[in-house]
Order: structure tokens, then sequence, then C-alpha cells
């Protein structure tokens, strides 16, 4: 019996970790754009914030920063601590292996200590997913943990993928299982972190959780899907967070941008997070529809990535557009997905 979704390496899976590691590289000959001590902490800042945020922590950017100054903030006990925590595990990881299980449940260790008393324990009770009281996931059976475990960890010790598309594997595989009784969701984003900076150590300063907080619901989306057992959609979907986290630090490091007032970097969720190259557009309601449905009009040929392209989209927010389209009767697909065309009917 296996413990792990499957998943399919598609060709905008690749596409995606080509952008990352062109990125990336741009950083290697380039000394000048890796981000300096100050913006270093500003984006471990957000990073805190946005991963503790998505767990319904209500500190704003401003308020975490503060707590890690040691500065008094007025605010439950509970999230004071959560936030604290975090920090704590997210500098604790730079001296961890992610292919060691014993570190995972150190750093788990760390970021529920004071919170949960079997901090750093696989749970031994069994827990589920709920929404609305109703039950999406059950986590692998408590006394199947440790079999559980040790096949993820296996797999990721062995995979030949990408470690891109390793990190994003073992996140969703981890919730999947969901070997703790609280914390996984951090927990599980904390070592996807882990293994992008293993890979390599820019990514270290790349806030992806920020996007990721910025694109919840999609997120616990793409988690659900993989509830089924196919994991494809979620390791697009994180990769694309990747890409555009990384674009956002590339973008402000190329344009001089140094935001060191926490303030000024508007990264409370809810606000404009990381207007880049490939999500401008996304944020502030704008919606667009109508150039696309002109864009078709005059070459009707043109791919989901073609069109994320020319509007400086995410591929999978202009397929989510495209399907919003055809619902409404806009546009409707003639032929295949790669030989075939768009018609417009308005």
């Amino acid at each position: 019996m296996s413990y792990l979704p499957t998943f399919q390496t598609t060709a905008g899976m690749l596409n995606l970790v080509a952008e990352i590691v062109e990125l990336t590289h741009a950083f290697d000959i380039n000394p000048a754009l890796v981000p300096s001590p100050t913006i270093r902490r500003i984006n471990q800042m957000r990073t805190v914030h946005s991963s503790t945020w998505i767990e319904g922590n209500t500190l704003t950017l401003d308020e975490v920063t503060a707590v890690i100054d040691g500065k008094r903030v007025v605010a439950p006990e509970r999230e004071i601590l959560e936030v604290k925590q975090a920090f704590a595990a997210y500098d604790a990881i730079a001296n961890m292996d992610p292919r060691s299980l014993d570190d995972l449940l150190q750093a788990h260790g760390i970021m529920m200590r004071g919170i949960k008393p079997d901090a750093g324990e696989l749970r031994q009770v069994e827990v589920g997913v709920y929404s609305g009281g109703t039950l999406i996931h059950a986590g692998t059976p408590a006394a199947e943990l440790p079999a559980a475990m040790i096949e993820l960890f296996t797999w990721l010790d062995k995979s030949k993928d990408h470690p891109l598309i390793q990190g994003c594997f073992f996140h969703c595989a981890f919730e999947g299982i969901h070997p703790f009784s609280d914390g996984n969701g951090r927990t599980g984003r904390l070592w996807h972190s882990l293994i992008n900076r293993s890979w390599k150590p820019i990514l270290a300063w790349v806030p992806v959780e920020s996007m990721v907080a910025q694109s919840q619901q999609d997120y616990y989306r793409v988690l659900r899907v993989s509830n089924s057992g196919e994991a494809t959609d979620f390791i697009e979907f994180m990769l694309e967070m990747t890409r555009d986290a990384l674009t956002d630090v590339f973008v402000r490091a190329e344009n001089g941008y140094v935001g060191e007032n926490v303030g000024e970097t508007a990264q409370n969720v809810g606000e404009n997070v990381g207007e880049t190259a490939q999500n401008v557009g996304e944020n502030d309601g704008d919606n667009p529809q109508e150039r696309i449905v002109e864009l078709l009009t005059g070459d009707p040929s043109l791919s989901a990535a073609k069109l994320a392209d020319r509007l400086g989209l995410s591929t999978r927010h202009i397929e989510r557009v495209l399907a919003e389209l055809r619902e409404a009767g806009i546009i409707e697909r003639s032929g295949s997905a790669r030989g075939g065309h768009w018609i417009v009917r308005r």
C-alpha cells in the first residue's frame, strides 16, 4: 500500500521549472541583485506573517515585526507565541537536512513548542480536515503514520525529479498524510522552503508563503484535488507561487526598491502583494476578460500560455478566465487543445 499521491510531469510544470531556474541564474551571475540583510529580514517577516495568517493568526505584518523585535503587542498570547515559534523554526532549518525525518520532527517541535503538548511527535489520534462541519479529508490513520512518513522520506531521497518538483510533491503528500495533531500546514510550507533553499540558497529569502496567502482559496482548492491521489495541479500551483515570488524579489532588486520600512512593503494580506510581471492585473479587482476577448478576436489560435505572456499574467489565471468566458458562452473551443482555435461569439 502506498500513502503517496501520483503526479504527471507536464509541459507547464517543466516550463515553470525553467523559468525559476533562469531567474535564480540571474541572481547567480549578478550578486548585486541578491537581497541585502535588510531586505532578507523584511522577507523573513513576510514569510512568517503569511504562513501564520493562512492558519488563522490575525497579527498584521507590522505587529509580527514588532513581536520579533521584542516590542509589546496587544494581541492574544497564543497568536504572539505562534509568530515567535514560526520565526524560530524558519531560523533553525538553516542547519537541518531536508531528507531527515528526525530533523522534521525537531522543526515541528520548535514550531509548536508551548502551543501543543505533543509538539515534535507524530500524532496518536485520528484527525481530519473539515469545511463547514463536513469532513473533506481524513489524515492517514495514526497507527500507519510511521510507515507513511518513512515512505515519503524514502521517495524524497531517491527521487530523480528536479528539486523544485520534489519540494512541491513533498508539500502535497505531507499535507495529505497530516502527521501532526496541529501545525501541519505551517510545517509543510516550512519544509517545502527548506527543500527549495537546499537547491538554491537564494530561495531562503524569497517569501513564497506571501504568494500562497494571496491565493489562499486556490491553495486549498488544489490541496482538495490532491486528496483524490493526484498531485499534478498542486505541483503546478506551487511552482507558479515560487516563480511569482522570485520574480517579485528580482523586479524589486532590479528597480532598486528597498522598502526598508516594513509598512511600505504593503504585504499585509489583502493588499497588492507581489505585483510582478506574472500577476499584474490579478489584484485590485482588475478583470482581463475584455482584453482576452480582443486578443482572441484578432488571433483565435492564441494559447493560454501565449495570452499569459501578452498580458503579463500567470497561465493559471488565464485558464480560469478562459473557463469563465466559455461558461458564459462568449468563447468556444474548436478542435484540440494543441491544434484547435477559439471562436468568439459576441
